[in-house]
């Protein structure tokens, strides 16, 4: 494969390495593309990017690998040693490391990538507070819960907004009117890069209706 062994013997000679500092990380959703695009001045002699320490993709000056799993889904650009990766899948999130060997030796670049899923449909539930639920009351507090389904919800935003205000996390305490209370809130759920919003009626505490979304 042309020049065999001079990268692993470039490789060691750790005088001749530049770091690079870590890149900002990227957000991108399954199925989508992304782009990885260091700043290379001078044209690559040998080029190899790894995903958490695996191989992804080399270029010896000559010939081009890829490894699995990123067959069919990789483009290498020879001359800038840009990265596109595209139909994006969970598993392809991680710490992505570029060493680029050029004639004024080799430099290290650091990339990190999180694939995340839509946000789903929220739904919402009330808990009357006194446990009261009858048409005669007024003034009764309530607990609004605020809920989706996502195996990210570490990265979930709540927002609840009303008239204008808002209130940011899951939960909303409000003071219900009677019966037929007909006072609106939104929830909207969201992370980087989608979001999605329910809608919640006020006399639906009083109705029982756990789960609602319009």
């Amino acid at each position: 494969m042309g020049k065999k062994g001079h990268y692993l013997s470039s490789f060691l000679t750790f005088s001749f390495l530049r770091l690079v500092s870590l890149q900002s990380k990227q957000y991108a959703l399954p199925g989508q593309m992304v782009t990885f695009e260091p700043v290379i001045t001078t044209p690559p002699d040998e080029i190899l990017w790894k995903h958490n320490g695996n191989k992804v993709v080399e270029f010896n000056g000559n010939e081009e690998t890829v490894y699995n799993p990123f067959e069919k889904r990789t483009t290498l650009d020879w001359h800038a040693a840009v990265l596109e990766i595209k139909q994006l899948r969970h598993d392809d999130s991680g710490k992505y490391e570029l060493d680029v060997l050029t004639n004024k030796g080799l430099s290290r670049f650091y990339f990190e990538l999180e694939v995340i899923g839509k946000v789903a449909k929220p739904s919402i539930s009330c808990k009357m507070n006194n446990g009261s639920s009858g048409s005669d009351k007024s003034g009764n507090e309530a607990t609004l819960m605020c809920s989706a389904d996502s195996s990210e919800s570490q990265s979930l935003m709540f927002e609840w907004s009303q008239h204008g205000k808002i209130h940011l996390g899951p939960i909303l305490k409000i003071l219900l009117g009677k019966e037929y209370d007909d006072e609106a809130y939104n929830c909207t759920v969201s992370n980087r890069l989608s979001k999605e919003m329910a809608k919640f009626t006020a006399k639906e505490c009083y109705l029982g209706k756990i789960l609602l979304s319009h």
